[in-house]
C-alpha cells in the first residue's frame, strides 16, 4: 500500500436536471490508484504519464500511440490576468470569482493574477500600458461594461493591430452579461443554467477564435463596440433600469414593463449599407439574392507587402446554401443553361488602382463535379477574411448547393473596391479557366492566377454580383473606415435610407443582449456582419409585449413588425434631443452616430 501512487481527474460532463429536463454540467472527481510496481517511483512515473496524456487530450492536443512516452507533456499554461469589477451588477463579482471560478482554474493548474478594479476606466488604463507578452489572456469577471473598457483600451494603443489579438475571456459577473451568453450559446453550452460554471469551462479549454468589432463614430469621438448600438425602447430600458442594478438581470424585465406601458416613438433617419439588396417586409416583391457585399481588413505587418506593393494576393469566401440569409433573403432558383468562362476586371481604389482576376463557372446541365470546399474553416474572420456570406448562410434546411468564391487581387492603395459577376457556383480556384473547361492560367496585370480541378456535385444559379471592399490595417495608423463617409456629409447613393418614426433600432453583432434575449439568432462571433433590427411606429403595446416575450426564443425576427437586415455599415440620425443611445450599455446623448464592421480583428476565448 505504501508503494501506491494516485492521480485525480476533474470532469464536468453534462446531465439533465430531474424536473426541467435541461442539461447542465456538474463536477465529477475520480481518483485512480497506480500499483503496477513494487517501486513507488515507478508508480509515480506511470501516474504522471496518465496525467499528462489526459491533460493533452482535454486541451485538444492530438496524440499518436508513439507520442505516449515519459516525456509526453502538455505545454505549460500561460498566466491569466483576471480583472474583477466589485461593483458590477449586484456587486457579487468578487464572490463569484472566489467561490466558482478560482477553484476550477486551480483544478486545471492555470496560473493567474487577480486585479480588482478600483474606479471607472481602470481596466482601460491598465490595457493602455500593459506588457501583453507577459499574459496568455485577459479574463474578465464582470458585466459587459468591463469588457467594453478592455476592448477600447487595447484598440487605443499605438500597436492596436497586435494588441487586439490578445485573447480575452469572459465570465458573467454583472447584470448585463450579453457577451458571456453569446460565447456560451456559440459553444453549445447552456445560457440560463449555471452560466458561471459553463463560461469557466469554456475559458479553461483555452480555444481562441476571431471576433468582430464595430467602429462607432459620433461628432466628438470614436468608440470600439463588441456588442450593440441601440436606440429607442431597448436603449431606454437599458439606461432607465440602471437604478435597479441590484436586481441583476431582473432589472431589464421591470424596465421593459414600465417602458411598454409608457411607450414612446422617436423620429429620425436610419441609413445602412446592406449585404444584399434591401426589400422592406411590407413589400410584396420576393427577396432574391442577386448581389452581395463583403468587407475585409488585412494586416500589412503580417505580410510581405506594403501600401505601395503590387504583389497579387488571393482571397476566398465559401458560401453554403443551407438556409436563407438574415432578413429573409433566399438563393435564386437554379438554371440549366451554362458554360465556363474567365474574366479579368479592373478594380477601383482610394489612392491606387487594382485588378481582379475572376473565374466564373456556369454549368451545363443540373450538376457537375467540383472539389470539396469546407465552409467555416479559414474563412471565418481572422486576417484577410471576414466570412460575411458564409456565416450569413446557415443550416436550417438541407440544400445541395455549395458555392465557392475566389478572386485574385492586385493590391495597390489602402482601399480596394471591385465587382465580380458570377454565376453560382464557382469552383474553388485561384484565377481563371479556359472556355472549353480545361484548366488554364488567366493573365492578370501584375499577377497570375491558376485553376484547380473540381470534384463536388453542385447546381448552378443565375448571375450574382459580388462587391468586395478591403482595407489595410497597420500599427501606428488610424483604424481604416473606408465604408463610412464623414458624419457631416450625406451617405452614398447606394446606401438605403429609411426615415420616419421608430420604436426601436438596434445594430447587433452578438447573438444575445441578455441571458433571455436572443436578439440576433443568426449572428456569429466573426461573421463580418452587423445585424440591423428596427421596428417602426404603429406597433400596438400588446404586439410589442408579445415581441419582447418572443426574444427568448429568437422568433421575433419572423414578426411582420420587425425589419432584420444584415449590413456592413449604418448611420443613425435622431431628429430631436430625446431618448438614449447605448453603445455596449454605455449611454450617449442622442446625436448622429454611424458604424462599420471590423471583421475578425479581436480574439475571444470561445468554442465554435
Amino acid at each position: 500500500m505504501n508503494n501506491m501512487a494516485t492521480f485525480t481527474v476533474f470532469a464536468y460532463p453534462f446531465r439533465k436536471k430531474m424536473f426541467s429536463g435541461k442539461k447542465t454540467r456538474h463536477r465529477v472527481t475520480v481518483t485512480f490508484e497506480v500499483r503496477s510496481s513494487d517501486s513507488l517511483e515507478d508508480n509515480k512515473r506511470i501516474a504522471q504519464k496518465w496525467k499528462n496524456v489526459i491533460n493533452c487530450l482535454a486541451r485538444g492536443i492530438h496524440l499518436k500511440p508513439e507520442d505516449i512516452t515519459d516525456r509526453c507533456e502538455p505545454p505549460p499554461w500561460g498566466q491569466f490576468l483576471v480583472l474583477v469589477n466589485p461593483h458590477s451588477g449586484p456587486g457579487r463579482a468578487v464572490q463569484i470569482f472566489r467561490s466558482e471560478v478560482e477553484p476550477m482554474l486551480e483544478e486545471a493548474g492555470i496560473p493567474f493574477k487577480l486585479v480588482i478594479t478600483e474606479y471607472a476606466g481602470h481596466a482601460r488604463d491598465l490595457m493602455h500600458n500593459l506588457e501583453l507578452s507577459e499574459w496568455a489572456a485577459v479574463v474578465i469577471v464582470s458585466g459587459d461594461g468591463l469588457v467594453y473598457e478592455v476592448i477600447n483600451g487595447l484598440m487605443q494603443r499605438v500597436d492596436w493591430t497586435s494588441a487586439i489579438k490578445k485573447a480575452v475571456g469572459c465570465v458573467p459577473g454583472g447584470s448585463g452579461n450579453a457577451l458571456a451568453c453569446s460565447i456560451n450559446y456559440a459553444a453549445g453550452e447552456p445560457v440560463l443554467v449555471n452560466p458561471v460554471l459553463h463560461s469557466t469551462f469554456v475559458l479553461i479549454k483555452h480555444r481562441v477564435v476571431p471576433m468582430d468589432l464595430v467602429l462607432v463614430q459620433t461628432p466628438s469621438r470614436s468608440y470600439f463596440s463588441f456588442l450593440s448600438v441601440t436606440w429607442g425602447i431597448v436603449a431606454d430600458i437599458d439606461y432607465e433600469s440602471e437604478k435597479y442594478r441590484n436586481l441583476g438581470e431582473a432589472r431589464f424585465t421591470l424596465g421593459a414593463i414600465k417602458r411598454i406601458v409608457n411607450l414612446r416613438a422617436y423620429s429620425g433617419k436610419l441609413s445602412f449599407l446592406p449585404v444584399a439588396e434591401y426589400t422592406p417586409k411590407s413589400s410584396m416583391t420576393p427577396k432574391v439574392l442577386s448581389k452581395i457585399r463583403r468587407f475585409s481588413l488585412r494586416s500589412l505587418s503580417s505580410s510581405m507587402e506594403s501600401l505601395d506593393s503590387r504583389n497579387s494576393k488571393s482571397s476566398s469566401v465559401v458560401l453554403t446554401g443551407a438556409r436563407p440569409l438574415s432578413g429573409g433573403l433566399s438563393w435564386p432558383a437554379p438554371t440549366t443553361d451554362s458554360k465556363v468562362r474567365s474574366a479579368s476586371m479592373s478594380g477601383f481604389s482610394n489612392g491606387g488602382g487594382g485588378d481582379v482576376g475572376v473565374t466564373i463557372v456556369e454549368q451545363s446541365g443540373s450538376e457537375t463535379e467540383a472539389s470539396p470546399a469546407r465552409a467555416g474553416e479559414g474563412e471565418r474572420g481572422g486576417e484577410g477574411g471576414c466570412g460575411v456570406i458564409e456565416d450569413g448562410v446557415g443550416a436550417a434546411s438541407p440544400s445541395p448547393a455549395v458555392v465557392a468564391v475566389t478572386a485574385t487581387e492586385t493590391t495597390s492603395g489602402v482601399l480596394h473596391h471591385h465587382h465580380h459577376h458570377n454565376s453560382h457556383p464557382w469552383h474553388r480556384s485561384s484565377g481563371g479557366a479556359s472556355d472549353d473547361g480545361d484548366s488554364a492560367p488567366c493573365s492578370v496585370p501584375n499577377g497570375t492566377a491558376t485553376t484547380t480541378t473540381t470534384r463536388r456535385r453542385m447546381v448552378s444559379y443565375p448571375e450574382v454580383e459580388e462587391e468586395t471592399l478591403s482595407a489595410a490595417k497597420e500599427d501606428g495608423q488610424a483604424v481604416p473606415t473606408p465604408l463610412l463617409p464623414p458624419l457631416d456629409q450625406p451617405v452614398p447613393e447606394h446606401w438605403v435610407v429609411v426615415q420616419g418614426r421608430f420604436v426601436l433600432a438596434c445594430a447587433i453583432y452578438q447573438t444575445h443582449l441578455g441571458s433571455d434575449m436572443l436578439a440576433a439568432p443568426s449572428a456569429r462571433l466573426s461573421d463580418g456582419v452587423i445585424h440591423l433590427m428596427f421596428v417602426r411606429d404603429g406597433i400596438s403595446r400588446n404586439h410589442l409585449l408579445n415581441l419582447f416575450l418572443s426574444f427568448s426564443e429568437g422568433v421575433h425576427v419572423d414578426s411582420p413588425e420587425v425589419e432584420f437586415v444584415p449590413v456592413l455599415a449604418f448611420r443613425l440620425e435622431p431628429d430631436v434631443n430625446g431618448g438614449n443611445i447605448m453603445i455596449d450599455g454605455e449611454r450617449l446623448n442622442p446625436v448622429p452616430v454611424q458604424g462599420q464592421v471590423l471583421p475578425g480583428v479581436a480574439r475571444i476565448m470561445a468554442i465554435q
